[in-house]
């Protein structure tokens, strides 16, 4: 007896549901006491949220980036997830601890609902049922988006893309008001998940209506054509309308780097994951693997099978409409549009010589992993593979029987069918440390630690991490390999304190320079310090390998207790107030007691510093008379170091406003060269590890020992920038060089 209506859709759910519970079982089973990953962005994507819970209320999230919190979106905290949720919370407080099941949960139902909408969209194609039953089980269980549990759960959802589309094709087909509401309500909606997901969705269907407009160049469609581009773009709309209202940061990053790196190519799309049947397990992905979007062999030779069928068919003009009747014509632009947004992923045309392109279009700057948008061809390449089957079984079964034709699809469909059950496994692996990684991470001992130096976290405003770690704000990158973002976390978690530290995305320029300019030079103001309240601050140390910016932190701390590497220390805020008091009594007398040189400067020392590209303190701040170098290489200095014996340490800084339009900040080179032009030596400073931080300038520094007297010193600046004041001295030298509002102590503006 052939299933009809609720009971095929019966059948797929409970088969769904099978294979579910046996690939993540254990995550079930530990729903709220589970964590796939319990480190960096897979620790970080479940605390925001389980603090978000917590703590705060509507769209604001405090846990990071204290005294100024972040807006909800841009903590990855999912806010079409955890407001809601947090709503419930009022209702029934003790759900303010279930955060980690919520994601859990979340991101399994995705996969149940990815099944079920693709074999939806099969249906709505005139797919039989048991096409469409395999195609919803066969295309999900080999999505990209599985390899998302791994940290980034907001991107793991699987029904995202199959739901929003299929929306638009009941929109489409029907033109019902209720279809295009809901379209537009689920695009939006997984937009407040996470923002690529309906940036992706909105791409495509933008793609298809221009194709649609293409090809239906008529006054009779053109109500059609502009129900299509009204329903495509107004999700977009309404999310910038969203934020506008609800984001207050006004100088967020106009252009975050990664375009040209977290890229799809041919490797990630057409070869397998190193995990998988097929793959390499010695090869890694490029680009952090965000362009990977591989359809499976099954997939491949299909499509190729289908599009060389096609074409004899066209030739021959013999395409029997008994063979395509079941077909609908419109998945043939689908795919098209698909293939457009495929080359999209994999930076064409802009990586062809076009990148000035993205200038003119700035808000396809915005897109840094353009990688993700060959999700889209996943999907739509699985689902034109499984109409080429059925075309591919009718054909048969007509020509030959239809044994025959079974046969010949079995084939394809137990490829296929290996290579879900081998990335199942894999994702199965996953689940496998779930617990242990959850009880690794709620282990008590960083609460026993406060709890031994007989503190209350009542009495602190914040904790203070170190190794000091900042990420998110695209041009400061202090990661510390991630060991010290993990431990403040739990420690955030176990204290109920918020982090001066961040570990989020898109963070304000002006917040960033405030928060790095805490392990600024003590000469230097620090502007946050007026922002944070006159309770004291918990310095959490787990590393002896500690910077000398965070050593100073620490030798103007109380220590409180330690356990293993583990450190605790009281911070009182004043005490980051700068010290100037020596250096401007040492300036004040410099007729007496230093050396003059070029009538502007001078040294403790005989030793003649160099000091090339002198900008005075306001000019440096607001960008006036700087140099610049576009995105490239420019030497900036060739010459030989005179007065210095060899073995001496040179100190070489240099001042770097920095650029809000930039994607990241540049580097600059040191090169030590002997006589016959070979490099000796080589030190770089990337300026996005600097820590002194001066308004929105920041200095770079290396200290360079030379090996021999008779060598060059040669500088070289990679990347854009606008800079000033490059100083090269002797590390045991002291400089003062005059200013207007000030002077510069070894090249540290002092006011």
């Amino acid at each position: 007896m052939k299933l009809q209506g609720i009971k095929q859709d019966l059948l797929l759910m409970m088969t769904t549901s099978v294979i579910i519970c046996i690939t993540f079982y254990p995550a079930l089973v530990h729903l709220n006491e589970f964590m796939f990953v319990p480190t960096a962005d897979g620790l970080k994507n479940y605390y925001t949220i389980e603090y978000y819970l917590q703590h705060d209320h509507w769209l604001h999230f405090s846990g990071m980036n204290y005294p100024f919190g972040e807006h909800l979106s841009f903590a990855d905290a999912q806010v079409g997830l955890s407001v809601p949720f947090k709503w419930l919370c009022y209702l029934f407080p003790s759900l303010t601890h279930y955060g980690i099941g919520l994601v859990n949960l979340t991101m399994v139902a995705g996969v149940f609902f990815g099944v079920f909408f693709i074999y939806k969209i099969l249906l709505q194609f005139k797919i039989s049922f048991w096409f469409a039953f395999a195609g919803g089980l066969l295309i999900t269980f080999l999505s990209p988006q599985l390899f998302r549990l791994m940290g980034h759960y907001a991107l793991s959802y699987i029904f995202f893309f199959p739901l929003c589309w299929y929306l638009f094709i009941k929109s489409e087909q029907t033109g019902k008001v209720k279809w295009i509401l809901l379209c537009i309500a689920a695009i939006t909606c997984t937009g407040l998940l996470h923002f690529y997901l309906a940036l992706i969705t909105t791409v495509f269907l933008v793609t298809y209506s221009m194709l649609f407009t293409i090809t239906h160049l008529s006054k009779k469609y053109w109500k059609g054509i502009l129900a299509r581009w009204g329903l495509a773009l107004t999700p977009l709309v309404l999310l910038k309308l969203f934020m506008a209202v609800t984001d207050t940061v006004s100088d967020r990053p106009a252009r975050p780097w990664g375009f040209f790196f977290a890229m799809s190519d041919f490797d990630t799309v057409f070869k397998a994951h190193p995990t998988d049947l097929l793959g390499n397990p010695q090869k890694e992905l490029p680009g952090y693997g965000e362009g990977f979007a591989y359809i499976g062999l099954a997939v491949e030779i299909i499509l190729i099978a289908g599009i060389l069928f096609a074409i004899y068919q066209l030739i021959k003009n013999k395409f029997s409409s008994r063979i395509n009747k079941d077909s609908s014509s419109s998945l043939s632009l689908y795919f098209i549009a698909s293939i457009l947004v495929l080359l999209f992923s994999m930076a064409i045309p802009f990586k062809w010589g076009l990148e000035f392109l993205l200038d003119k279009i700035s808000f396809i700057r915005q897109f840094r992993s353009v990688g993700r948008f060959a999700w889209v061809f996943y999907y739509v390449a699985g689902i034109t593979a499984i109409n080429y089957l059925q075309i591919f079984y009718n054909y048969i079964k007509i020509k030959k029987s239809t044994s025959v034709a079974l046969i010949s699809i079995c084939i394809p469909l137990l490829i296929w069918t290996t290579e879900d059950f081998y990335r199942l496994k894999t994702v199965h692996g996953y689940c496998t440390d779930g617990f242990k990684n959850f009880t690794e991470v709620a282990e008590t001992e960083i609460k026993a630690l406060l709890n031994k130096s007989g503190q209350y976290s009542q009495d602190y405003q914040a904790i203070l991490a170190l190794p000091f770690f900042h990420i998110g704000s695209e041009k400061f990158s202090l990661d510390n390999n991630g060991q010290s973002e993990s431990y403040g976390i739990r420690a955030s978690l176990q204290w109920e304190l918020p982090l001066i530290n961040i570990a989020l995305s898109r963070t304000s320029l002006e917040q960033s320079c405030e928060t790095v300019q805490l392990l600024s030079d003590t000469l230097i103001d620090k502007e946050i310090l007026s922002k944070l309240s006159d309770k004291p601050i918990l310095v959490f140390v787990n590393s002896t390998a500690l910077t000398p910016a965070e050593k100073n932190i620490i030798d103007h701390s109380q220590f409180l207790t330690s356990q293993g590497e583990l450190q605790l220390f009281r911070l009182d805020p004043k005490q980051l107030i700068s010290s100037t008091k020596n250096v401007k009594e040492i300036y004040s007398n410099k007729e007496k007691t230093l050396y003059p040189f070029n009538g502007y400067w001078s040294s403790n020392t005989s030793s003649n510093a160099v000091l090339k590209y002198f900008a005075d303190l306001d000019a440096m701040t607001t960008g006036k008379n700087l140099q610049h170098n576009k995105d490239g290489l420019k030497t900036i200095f060739e010459e030989h170091i005179t007065n210095l014996q060899q073995g001496d340490t040179i100190n070489i800084s240099l001042w770097l406003k920095i650029n809000p339009e930039s994607e990241t900040l540049p580097i600059l080179h040191a090169y030590e060269i002997n006589p016959e032009g070979a490099t000796v030596k080589q030190l770089e400073a990337p300026f996005k590890w600097s820590t002194n931080v001066y308004e929105q300038c920041v200095l770079g520094e290396i200290v360079f020992p030379i090996t021999s007297v008779g060598n060059k010193l040669k500088l070289v600046m990679e990347g854009n920038a606008d800079y000033a004041n490059l100083l090269i001295r002797s590390a045991k030298e002291n400089t003062f060089i005059k200013s207007a509002g000030g002077f510069y102590f070894n090249n540290i503006p002092v006011q």
